[in-house]
């Protein structure tokens, strides 16, 4: 009963708390995307606390939520905003 308290709290609770913190640091925009990352620390505090074998599955959506994150976040085209009139030209691109 110990260990499923302790992945509560850890999984959920602090989870919850620590994302809360984020938005008000970086912004919901730049937070959302991470926001998957939830089930991934739910599947390694199960395993650490709970004795919960890592299946195939774990690992398959493991690797499809990183590889979401990468391909919302790799890529990302700066635009200098020293002069608007560029930055419009920039933007039409975009």
């Amino acid at each position: 009963m110990r260990k499923v308290t302790l992945v509560a709290l850890f999984a959920s609770i602090l989870a919850y708390i620590f994302w809360n913190k984020s938005i008000q640091i970086i912004g919901a925009n730049k937070t959302g995307i991470f926001i998957h990352l939830i089930p991934v620390f739910s599947i390694i505090l199960a395993t650490i606390f709970l004795g919960e074998k890592l299946r195939g599955f774990h690992i398959k959506g493991t690797i499809l939520i990183f590889l979401g994150i990468f391909l919302t976040t790799a890529g990302k085209i700066k635009v200098p905003a020293s002069n608007s009139r560029q930055r419009g030209k920039m933007e039409r691109y975009l």
